[in-house]
């Protein structure tokens, strides 16, 4: 994928999150994949996309070091982000504002641990990087496969293949 339409439809198709935000989500949602569409290399390929929120560790911490304990808000337009799985190993991840624009990336070699946490209804994924951690957060079913597929990708330096709900009938069998 190389187009910011199919990454979002991919991640949608896919539920690994949508943005939450009721008239303006899926706009703002393609906002965020183009800016991926943007950074991609010349041969780069995406593989897989998703759209979660997105805080990194240093921005939980209050003025003591200690984690906040302040609630996440989910129907707003901060916090939400595209990430795309590149064919080069590579994590992209972009957000758009007016006016402001933000899209880094990390190479799967730079990835140290993967912790997926859920509840009931939400959860998280913590990602370590050697310069810093990210979380990022959604519901729990999306999580858990987001959280999956980010410790094949910082494991196993590859991205894990998505199965459709007919082929992992089949591959029961």
């Amino acid at each position: 994928m190389r187009d910011a339409t199919a990454m979002q439809e991919f991640a949608r198709e896919n539920r690994l999150g949508r943005h939450l935000l009721p008239i303006l989500g899926k706009w703002l949602s393609k906002k965020h994949f183009e800016l991926i569409e943007e950074a991609l290399l010349e041969d780069e390929e995406v593989s897989l996309s998703f759209l979660v929120r997105f805080e990194t560790a240093q921005n939980l911490l209050d003025e003591e070091g200690k984690e906040r304990t302040k609630k996440l808000t989910w129907r707003t337009s901060q916090g939400y982000y595209a990430f795309a799985l590149t064919n080069l190993n590579r994590l992209l991840y972009a957000h758009w504002r007016p006016f402001k624009a933000v899209s880094e990336s990390v190479m799967f070699d730079r990835l140290t641990d993967v912790k997926i946490s859920t509840s009931f209804l939400m959860g998280y994924v913590r990602v370590g990087t050697l310069e810093d951690d990210f979380y990022l957060y959604y519901f729990s079913p999306s999580i858990k496969r987001i959280g999956k597929i980010m410790q094949t990708a910082a494991i196993e330096h590859k991205i894990m293949r998505l199965l459709t709900s007919s082929e992992e009938v089949e591959e029961e069998r």
